[in-house]
């Protein structure tokens, strides 16, 4: 199964999922630990992403309310997914990284192990114009870290987020390549422990808190910078 060693005998991966694995980690055994615990429900060809097309990359799940501005928006966060998935997962578990405001201090850090957990425990979702009460362009993420370090969340970003992003980075003479990137890796950043951290210190209301925002692009532009990934700091979103 490309990933791991399925036996049909019993019905069952005799490997844990490349997703889990850690090193050192007596209990990270969990051999059921991949499409979000329903392996019955989400094909998982590949053990990466959340959510897989039956060839192995990394699906984005469409509203069909959305329509065509929907389908458009999905794929463009799916070709930043399959561009850097292989990358991201390449990570050593161990590596750490600081994750720095504009004057270079260090506001917190990042391990390889929870780069990849936030990365492959995340379903993505592109909705139909819905009011997420938040301030923000149109998206909000959250999940849940598990006792071992495993997570899982989701990610709802409506179509019309997307394209303000991919425009934002096209007024700014860059590729909108860009600006979807820097969404998709601020959204997945909401979802690290820094992330959290900035929503109970900051929480969700109507009106958008910016130094939760700046924090956690902060987070996104350091994510996105293990793997060469582009991230516009002057995009919406921003970074502190």
């Amino acid at each position: 199964m490309q990933a791991r060693y399925y036996d049909a005998l019993t019905g069952r991966f005799l490997t844990i999922d490349p997703a889990t694995r850690t090193t050192g980690d007596i209990f990270a055994i969990n051999n059921y630990a991949y499409a979000n615990d329903n392996p019955i429900m989400r094909p998982d060809p590949s053990g990466r992403c959340a959510d897989h097309y039956d060839d192995g990359t990394c699906k984005v799940n469409v509203d069909p309310a959305s329509g065509e501005a929907g389908k458009t928006a999905g794929k463009s966060v799916e070709a930043v997914l399959n561009k850097y998935d292989k990358s991201i997962n390449a990570l050593s578990n161990r590596a750490k990284y600081n994750i720095t405001d504009k004057t270079g201090k260090t506001i917190g850090t990042l391990t390889g192990k929870e780069i990849k957990a936030v990365w492959n425990g995340t379903s993505f979702n592109i909705t139909n114009n819905k009011d997420f009460e938040n301030g923000g362009a149109g998206g909000a993420t959250g999940g849940a870290w598990g006792l071992f370090g495993g997570f899982k969340g989701t990610s709802e970003i409506n179509a019309s987020a997307v394209e303000q992003y991919a425009a934002a980075a096209a007024s700014a003479h860059e590729d909108p390549f860009v600006g979807i990137s820097t969404l998709t890796f601020h959204e997945i950043a909401h979802e690290t422990h820094l992330g959290m951290m900035q929503t109970d210190e900051h929480p969700v209301e109507n009106e958008i808190s910016w130094p939760r925002e700046w924090a956690t692009s902060s987070a996104g532009k350091e994510m996105s910078s293990t793997v060469n990934a582009p991230f516009d700091c002057h995009i919406p979103g921003g970074c502190q």
